[in-house]
Parts: C-alpha cells; structure tokens; sequence
C-alpha cells in the first residue's frame, strides 16, 4: 500500500509543479480545458454524480472495512508492486487534476500539444500509463499463471 501513496504523491507534485512552471515561463502553450477526458464537454449534472459517487465510495469502504475485505485487497495488491504503481499513478494523476479544477475555476491546465491528438497534462499522461501498466501486468501475470498450470 505504501507504493500507491508514494507514487500519488510524486505524480502530484510532478503534475502542479511542471503546470506552475509552464503557468510561469510559457503561458503561451497553456490551454484551460473545462472539459473531461479528450476535452469532451461536461454534462451539467456531471459535478452531482460526482459527488454521489465519492459519498458511495466512502460508504462502501466503510462497510467493506468492517468486513475485513480492505485488508484482503492490500495483501492482494501488497503482492505485487506493479500494481500499487498503477494504481498510485492513476490516483496521483486523478487528485492532480482535480486540485486544478478546484484552483482555476472548474478548468484544467494542459500544455502538452502533440498537433494530432487533443491537448494534455502530466496527469493524464500518470492516469493512461497507470492504465495501461495495470493491464499489461494483468495480461501478464495471467500469462504465468497460465503456464503453471501446463
């Protein structure tokens, strides 16, 4: 579990800080998107189901805490360290640009411009690659299992 709060925790300061710096030294690169994931737009009532999801997310933990289930998912996910780095990178990169949402008026600061794909962050890089590490090592460990098993 300790891997997933250090790798939060990096990809949080490596996303404000490389923002603060371009906020800085490159405003011109800088895009405010008040969108979602691809610069989709925003459902009104998305900020709502948000909230509803955070108040059942919190309950359920709560439950799954009194029935000893958090523990069985650490020793899951304490097994394998390329999964808490997943995860950590996926958290770290959702928090980042959550506290951009919060800090410049419900909008996200992207700077990233590669001509052919919509403009991004350090933060959405942290949460496509937590992603993809996470299945790949999915991918992979079935793969193991499978040829145990032969």
């Amino acid at each position: 579990m300790i891997l997933i709060l250090i790798f939060s925790v990096i990809t949080i300061l490596l996303d404000q800080s490389s923002k603060l710096f371009v906020l800085s030294y490159f405003q011109n690169l800088v895009v405010y998107n008040n969108a979602i994931a691809f610069s989709l737009p925003i459902p009104w009532y998305l900020p709502w189901i948000a909230i509803l999801i955070l108040i059942l997310v919190f309950s359920l933990q709560e439950i799954l805490k009194k029935k000893n289930i958090v523990n069985e998912i650490s020793k899951v996910t304490g097994k394998d360290k390329w999964v808490e780095i997943s995860f950590g990178l996926v958290i770290g990169g959702a928090l980042g640009n959550l506290i951009d949402r919060f800090l410049h008026d419900g909008r996200v600061i992207d700077f990233i411009d590669l001509r052919f794909w919509p403009v991004f962050n350090l933060a959405d890089s942290a949460i496509v690659c937590g992603v993809l590490l996470f299945f790949l090592r999915s991918y992979i460990k079935r793969d193991i299992q499978k040829n145990k098993e032969e």
